[in-house]
């Protein structure tokens, strides 16, 4: 049965290609990597006047949110774009997207946006020639909101200027404070470098905290 679901939602796919320019080779191929390795399904049925329905799973919970965007901005915008209704994901579910609409391209459209931010935010994206890692910057907790600014202007400038994929700020419920980012490993140097600027200049020449790649392909070091 779930060798024929599988089979059914590839000629599904396959028809969506044939009808439509929109996807390109390698649009194709994220989407049936998605399809066979379940983070993209679909549920292919035989009555045209029922909605299709899409689930697209993002690869962690706290993507979700700068995926949807500030006040809905992102999905919102894409939801126009292809004419499709989008369930976003609860805090304590699964991220998982719930994606709805009256055809299988424009379900298609929002499934590869979603899978395509995802793989921004987690580093896949190799479009640039830089492989990608992530690594976190632990800093004293008075460092923080100086670090992120009013509204996360600080810690998006900081992004724009290093080129990191992703800045995540620390989490609330964790006593021992650091940013998660992704990027190469010369564009997360650039941000530490940036970020112990920062905490220099305000805190003069105070600037204690310390940084390693998950991986551990990047020596440890402090600001």
């Amino acid at each position: 049965m779930v060798q024929f679901a599988l089979l059914k939602s590839r000629e599904v796919l396959e028809m969506c290609f044939q009808n439509s320019n929109t996807f390109s080779v390698k649009d194709q191929n994220r989407l049936w990597n998605a399809l066979l390795d379940g983070t993209f399904k679909w549920f292919p049925n035989s009555c045209s006047t029922t909605k299709k329905v899409a689930l697209v799973r993002a690869s962690k919970q706290h993507y979700v949110g700068m995926i949807v965007g500030k006040k809905g901005s992102n999905i919102m915008q894409m939801r126009n774009k292809t004419n499709t209704d989008v369930q976003n994901p609860q805090q304590d579910d699964e991220p998982t997207f719930r994606v709805s609409g009256e055809n299988y391209e424009n379900l298609a459209e929002m499934a590869l946006w979603i899978l395509e931010q995802d793989d921004r935010l987690s580093g896949k994206d190799s479009s640039n020639g830089k492989f990608k890692t992530e690594a976190r910057i632990w800093c004293c907790s008075r460092y923080v909101g100086l670090l992120v600014g009013p509204g996360g202007g600080t810690i998006k400038q900081i992004m724009e200027n290093s080129g990191c994929s992703s800045i995540q700020s620390p989490p609330r419920n964790e006593k021992i404070k650091y940013f998660t980012l992704t990027g190469s490993t010369e564009e997360i140097k650039g941000a530490f470098k940036e970020m112990s600027h920062l905490i220099s200049k305000k805190y003069d020449g105070d600037n204690r905290a310390v940084y390693y790649n998950s991986d551990k392909t990047c020596d440890c070091g402090y600001i």
